[in-house]
């Protein structure tokens, strides 16, 4: 008998050389890596581990051509979490809604030099809205960047500020009845029952006449 001392591997169509996930499996977490769901979710639905399947979503982004001669007038500047709470940046057209770009940090210096690196001082002038959330440093940044553009707050998150500002009023206010006495503890038990009322909007209440 004959030893060779060689080993094959099969391949077939249905999975990639020296891969153990199939190509329909990963055929699946794109389309659901657009939806607004989490990568453990993704995972437990494509049946894969959730390392697979950012793996897989960085692989079809490094694929994608990327172009960077174009910026529009309007931009939106926004952070989100990924990978165990890490923060991510993203720029997006304001008007379309379309994902220009994205980042795996949302430091000043790394949005900095993405910018510097990609689009020419004319195409970066030719910006005239950016809209951001309230972080101070996007201001100092949109303003070395972006020297023709003006700076517009979300409203998201000035809704976001002035709620969680008129909860600060209502929980300092209701602490002040927080006493032995009955009516006190009346007025107490009101603000802390009600607190959805002073968020709503006037034209949603109703007044006993």
């Amino acid at each position: 008998m004959t030893i060779c001392s060689r080993t094959f591997v099969a391949e077939s169509e249905v999975i990639n050389r020296f891969c153990f996930i199939s190509n329909q499996s990963k055929s699946l977490v794109t389309p659901k890596a657009s939806e607004a769901q989490s990568i453990t979710l993704i995972a437990q639905d494509t049946s894969v581990s959730p390392t697979s399947v950012q793996r897989f979503i960085n692989q079809y982004c490094e694929s994608m051509p990327k172009k960077y001669d174009y910026l529009p007038k309007h931009l939106s500047f926004y952070e989100f979490k990924y990978l165990k709470g890490r923060m991510a940046f993203e720029y997006i057209n304001a008007k379309t809604g379309t994902i220009l770009g994205i980042l795996p940090s949302r430091l000043s210096r790394d949005i900095k030099d993405h910018f510097l690196s990609r689009y020419s001082y004319a195409q970066r002038c030719a910006v005239e809205i950016i809209t951001i959330d309230m972080n101070a440093g996007y201001e100092k940044l949109i303003k070395k960047l972006f020297p023709k553009a003006k700076i517009i707050i979300d409203r998201f998150h000035l809704v976001q500020l002035i709620n969680r500002s008129m909860n600060k009023l209502r929980i300092s206010i209701m602490n002040d009845f927080r006493t032995s006495n009955s009516v006190d503890q009346k007025k107490y038990h009101r603000l802390k029952k009600h607190w959805k009322l002073p968020l709503k909007n006037v034209l949603d209440l109703s007044f006993p006449f």
